[in-house]
C-alpha cells in the first residue's frame, strides 16, 4: 500500500492559559516543490499537471520564493511547513527547497518541516526531453539530515519516526507529529511502533521538559483522524 503519511500538528500550550506573549505562527502545507533541474515545462510535462491537482508545479520554485519574501516582511514566531513539501520526493527538489528556506533560518526565524508522504520512502520522476524518468526519492534518514536546520536540532526527535517536539519558548512547545504508516488508512495504529512512540514522546516530553499536562486517548488505535 502507498505510503501515507498525515501530518498532524500540535500546540501544546499550558492549561491554565499563561502563555505570556501572543505567537505569530504561520503554517502552509503542501508546496509540492518541484526543482527546475529535473522538469522542464515541455508539452509532456504540461500535460502531465494539467491531468492533475497541482495546476501551477512548474511554478512552485518562484512561488515559494514569493513566500519566503514576505515571511522576511513578515518575521513570524515560527513558520511550519507540512508534507507534501515537495512533489514526489527527489533529491533536487530537496535541495533546491531547502536553498529557497535558508534566508528564513539566517534570519533567525524558526522554520519546523514535517514530510508528506511524497516526500520519502518512494519513487520520484524527473520530466525531461517529453519523457517521464522514474528514480528513487530520498529516505526517512535522508530527510532527517537533510532538514536538520528546520526543528530536527536541538529537540526532542521521536525514535520510531519523524516526530518531533520543538521548543518555541518556554511556555510554548510544538509538536510536530509524522502520523504515517503502510497498512492502514486515516487512523492512528501501533504500525512500526510509530503511534506508540508518538504519543508517548508526547507525555514524556511534556512531564520531564515543560512541566505541562498533556491529555490524550491511552489507545492510538482509537484515534480516528
Amino acid at each position: 500500500m502507498k505510503r501515507l503519511i498525515f501530518s498532524l500538528i500540535f500546540l501544546c500550550t499550558i492549561l491554565n492559559f499563561l502563555v505570556a506573549k501572543d505567537y505569530t505562527i504561520v503554517h502552509a502545507s503542501d508546496i509540492h516543490f518541484l526543482s527546475h533541474r529535473i522538469a522542464e515545462a515541455d508539452e509532456h510535462f504540461m500535460k502531465v499537471i494539467q491531468n492533475a491537482d497541482g495546476k501551477v508545479t512548474h511554478l512552485t520554485p518562484e512561488l515559494t520564493s514569493a513566500f519566503v519574501h514576505d515571511m522576511l516582511k513578515l518575521k513570524p514566531d515560527a513558520i511550519i511547513l507540512s508534507g507534501d513539501l515537495t512533489l514526489n520526493g527527489a533529491l533536487e527538489s530537496h535541495e533546491d527547497l531547502i536553498k529557497t528556506l535558508k534566508p528564513l533560518i539566517k534570519a533567525n526565524i524558526p522554520v519546523l518541516v514535517i514530510p508528506g508522504n511524497h516526500d520519502c520512502d518512494g519513487s520520484a520522476y524527473v520530466f525531461k526531453d517529453n519523457e517521464t524518468y522514474e528514480i528513487d526519492s530520498i529516505t526517512s534518514s535522508d530527510f532527517l539530515k537533510l532538514y536538520k536546520d528546520f526543528g530536527y536540532s536541538n529537540t526532542i526527535v521521536d525514535n520510531h519516526s519523524l516526530s518531533y517536539f520543538y521548543k518555541l519558548s518556554d511556555k510554548l512547545w510544538i509538536l510536530m507529529l509524522d502520523v504515517n504508516a503502510n497498512d492502514t488508512f486515516y487512523r492512528l495504529t501501533y504500525s512500526h511502533g510509530q503511534a506508540h512512540g508518538n504519543l508517548a514522546m508526547v507525555t514524556t516530553a511534556a512531564s520531564r521538559r515543560a512541566s505541562y499536562t498533556v491529555s490524550g486517548p491511552r489507545d492510538p488505535s482509537g484515534l480516528a483522524l
